[in-house]
């Protein structure tokens, strides 16, 4: 009888052993592991250990612990939504594992350079204060590159930045800006022609040849177009940013409709392509004669562009401000 209650205990064990093998692994697994032997320490709570567990992330096969092994606990962490921040740089290195969505409501101790930023893909901020071109340059792409806008914090005094995110991808980024963060060529000129153009209800429909390309019946909802007058200037863009813009005023004349200065400062987007930062149409009084004039413009050498409209006594008539660039050589 003793041989067959040993095969059944085996065959009663294998099961439970098996379950033993496959029972899915806990944060404090991944976390002793990571720890090496004492060498670092982690703070979690409950929440980020069911977040792991409910993941179902795969933990690290067994061997020696080392600093690879705590880069890819890093990476197995993150699959699982989790994100280490680190709270104590001392003789014992302390990180809190924190849900990713809410890392960036921690004390993130910003980096001020891509080479202080942690060697592993921790969660962590960087502070990059831009030399030459200006916080609004660079804003829109840095949110789309980072996972969320909040990720990017604009301060008030100077052009300085401050994002979060993880290790990795800030290394990136920053490595972008100071790429496009650099001294811009000096003495580009620039000629700029404004032409006012006239919009109507009615007539014939006619516009003249040069504008076709313009788009002006799907810019102002009117009709028919005739030139009224046209002027040019030369403008000068270069050097640090917000010594780069180039200011200009042309006065058109525009015959019975009295006369209008249209003032425009210049200036260059990261790539050397001509953009208007501002564009106003004044009055002989000197006040705006229409709201509706554009501000950063993009611009296209050699093309029309409509900056805007400016209404006029008439309500089925308005005048229309139109702008083309080219580069002098």
């Amino acid at each position: 009888m003793k041989p067959l209650v040993l095969t059944v205990l085996a065959a009663l064990c294998l099961p439970l052993a098996a379950a033993a093998q496959e029972r899915a692994p806990e944060l404090a697994d991944l976390l002793a592991r990571m720890a090496d032997g004492g060498k670092r320490r982690f703070i979690y709570d409950d929440q980020a250990s069911s977040r792991f567990r409910d993941e179902k992330a795969r933990i690290i096969p067994s061997g020696a612990e080392s600093d690879e092994t705590f880069a890819t606990g890093i990476e197995i962490l993150k699959t699982a939504n989790l994100a280490l921040v680190s709270v104590d740089t001392g003789a014992v290195p302390t990180w809190k594992v924190v849900w990713t969505e809410k890392a960036r409501e921690e004390s993130l101790k910003a980096s001020e350079s891509v080479a202080t930023l942690p060697a592993t893909n921790e969660y962590c901020s960087l502070r990059v204060t831009l030399k030459y071109l200006r916080v609004r340059d660079l804003l829109s792409t840095l949110q789309m590159l980072l996972s969320d806008p909040r990720d990017v914090t604009v301060l008030e005094a100077g052009e300085t930045l401050i994002m979060c995110g993880f290790a990795q991808t800030l290394r990136a980024v920053g490595k972008l800006i100071a790429a496009a963060d650099v001294p811009p060529a000096d003495g580009l000129s620039w000629r700029i022609t404004v032409a006012a153009v006239e919009a109507s209800d009615g007539g014939d429909g006619g516009c003249p040849e040069a504008f076709r390309e313009a788009g002006l019946p799907a810019a102002t909802g009117k009709k028919t177009f005739r030139l009224m007058t046209d002027g040019c200037v030369s403008v000068m863009t270069g050097g640090p940013a917000g010594k780069n813009s180039g200011s200009a005023r042309v006065g058109l004349v525009l015959g019975p409709e009295g006369a209008m200065d249209v003032v425009m400062s210049l200036n260059r987007d990261t790539s050397g392509a001509p953009m208007l930062d501002s564009v106003e149409a004044r009055g002989k009084d000197g006040n705006v004669a229409g709201a509706s004039l554009s501000a950063r413009l993009a611009l296209k050498e050699g093309a029309w562009v409509v900056a805007g409209t400016v209404p006029t006594k008439d309500a089925a008539r308005a005048v229309v401000v139109l702008l083309r660039v080219e580069k002098l050589k």
